[in-house]
């Protein structure tokens, strides 16, 4: 793109085809380049978000939700955070293992996050005055910062999780992934069956619990009979039973101890955490419970608006 000025008296027509020749083959760094001009258009950013995500069986993602400035390229990361969020919800609705009113969390979860991310957006554009991007009055002034804790560390503060925090921002200042309840669960290098996988790999295909293999607790347990009697998809792994910390590196070196699970993702030995398909936590017990069992399936229920 080419930066134009309509407010200056510059028209359209001005960008004639020998003009657009020589922006790009300056651009390309090729003064011989052949080049063939096939269209042209005006083109301004915007800053839009949908005034809602859903109507019946009609859902929203991508460019038709939400519009922003590429500054950041926040708007395709917002897009496939859309996808992401909304693919396991339906697959769980469809598949009789989720109630519809889980489908009603992708509002709820994703427009808040759009609207801070094109904030973001419009701000990041208006500090590297990007062209074409004329901000209308009020828009832009937003907080800045970095692009990491925008398309990666959003966050849902009420959804399809239990116990996260109505007052947080969607976006926060910066990177903080601690397992708390509506953020993207952190990542942690184990051994399973003698290959080296991440936590991370664990998740997508179904809802994860994560326990300690020493702890009395009786999480795993609670979670195995829970998925074994219903059409749940829900998988239990214990931290040092069934998968066990990796301390070395790729190479196969000596490397710094891996962190503790429990502490990674803010919780005791004797806790546990409940991570959604799409990675993020779902919900955590700090503490053992008199009766685990009960305290997941009221917490599934929730989760899953099956309740």
């Amino acid at each position: 793109h080419a930066p134009w000025h309509p407010e200056r008296g510059e028209s359209l027509e001005e960008f004639t085809e020998e003009r657009l020749q020589r922006h790009i083959r300056r651009a390309v760094g090729a003064p011989d380049l052949d080049v063939e001009i096939t269209g042209k258009a005006s083109w301004r950013a915007a800053e839009r978000v949908a005034d809602r995500y859903a109507a019946g069986r009609v859902l929203l993602a991508g460019d038709s939700a939400h519009e922003m400035s590429p500054t950041g390229a926040f708007g395709s990361n917002t897009g496939i955070q859309d996808a992401h969020n909304l693919a396991w919800k339906l697959a769980a609705v469809l598949d009789g293992w989720a109630g519809p009113g889980l489908l009603d969390t992708y509002d709820t979860e994703r427009r808040p996050v759009a609207l801070a991310t094109s904030a973001r957006a419009s701000a990041r554009s208006v500090e590297h005055s990007h062209p074409g991007f004329a901000p209308a009055p009020g828009i832009g002034g937003g907080k800045r910062g970095g692009i990491l804790n925008v398309v990666l560390g959003y966050r849902y503060p009420d959804g399809a999780v239990v116990g996260a925090g109505p007052d947080r921002e969607a976006v926060p200042d910066a990177l903080r992934l601690t397992g708390e309840p509506g953020t993207r669960a952190p990542h942690l290098w184990l051994r399973r069956d003698g290959e080296r996988i991440s936590t991370l790999d664990l998740y997508e295909r179904s809802l994860v619990l994560l326990s300690d293999g020493r702890s009395e607790a009786g999480w795993h347990a609670a979670a195995r009979r829970i998925a074994e009697t219903g059409a749940l998809r829900l998988e239990s792994y214990r931290i040092g039973t069934d998968l066990t910390p990796d301390d070395r590196d790729p190479q196969g070196t000596d490397a710094a101890p891996a962190a503790d699970w429990s502490t990674a993702h803010g919780t005791t030995p004797d806790g546990a955490v409940l991570v959604r398909p799409d990675g993020f936590v779902a919900w955590r017990a700090t503490d053992a419970a008199e009766n685990p069992e009960a305290t997941l399936r009221e917490v599934l229920a929730k989760v899953l608006r099956t309740g």
